[in-house]
């Protein structure tokens, strides 16, 4: 048993030495374990509670504690430490931005929203994100927060901040179309859009549309902003070099 005893010394002694060693470099390692905590959460096949991760962080720190200053343990436990805290960031932020998802296939069905994104597409029509505020056939309770509309016909002088009535087909976002692919379900969710689909009709104002919460009004402005700059950016470029640049500069990405 001392033979097995030191033959695990010197190993341990190694490692403690060589994390010693980068001791300037720790922090950098800080997102790394935070991202691998997410990543164990992504991985979970069921929605873990918010309290596992708060119990097991409290669990380590009580046993970090009780160990003596600068042991190699303290140091795993750090690490461990702060994967836990990940962990329980986006726990934390699933919560925050939970919002109703579209259950099935519906439409054409009567969306009334306030304009929050607009993305031209190639060819025709554009791409409206809807907060939306009335959906025909839907309670509050399970109505989606957000839609994205693919319109194939663009509204005329339509900005950022207007009301708006689409008749458009809707369905719940799209699991991934292969085993690892993107997941736009997931990208969808932490963005709060619950349904996603085309409209044949072009969208019309709402002049019966309660008025917009400040947070909008203001998300709004900055749209507008976005679209001004992007419209100069066509007034002195064309083609390739100009959806290159508004995707730099405005982020604007539909060209």
């Amino acid at each position: 048993r001392a033979g097995h005893g030191h033959i695990l010394s010197r190993p341990m002694a190694s490692l403690s030495a060589a994390l010693e060693a980068e001791r300037a470099h720790w922090f950098l390692w800080v997102p790394v374990l935070i991202g691998a905590g997410i990543a164990v959460y992504f991985s979970l096949p069921i929605e873990p509670p918010l309290a596992l991760g708060l119990l097991v962080a409290a669990g380590i720190a009580a046993l970090r504690l009780a160990l003596p200053n600068s042991s190699l343990a303290q140091r795993v436990l750090d690490g461990a430490l702060i994967a836990v805290f990940g962990f329980v960031l986006i726990s934390v932020r699933t919560a925050q931005v939970a919002a109703p998802v579209l259950a099935q296939r519906i439409g054409p069905v009567e969306v009334r929203g306030f304009v929050e994104l607009i993305e031209p597409r190639e060819g025709r029509g554009e791409r409206l994100t809807l907060k939306v505020y009335h959906l025909a056939g839907l309670d509050e309770s399970v109505r989606p927060d957000r839609v994205r509309v693919r319109t194939m016909t663009a509204g005329k002088n339509l900005a950022p901040g207007d009301a708006v009535i689409v008749k458009a087909h809707l369905a719940p976002p799209a699991a991934p179309a292969l085993p690892g692919g993107f997941d736009f379900a997931r990208h969808a969710y932490f963005a709060g859009i619950g349904a996603v689909g085309y409209a044949m009709p072009p969208p019309v104002l709402d002049a019966a549309a309660p008025p917009p919460p400040i947070s909008l009004r203001i998300a709004a402005a900055v749209q507008r902003l976005r679209r001004a700059i992007g419209a100069r950016v066509d007034r002195v470029l064309v083609g390739e070099t100009a959806a290159i640049a508004k995707a730099l500069v405005t982020g604007e990405r539909g060209g």
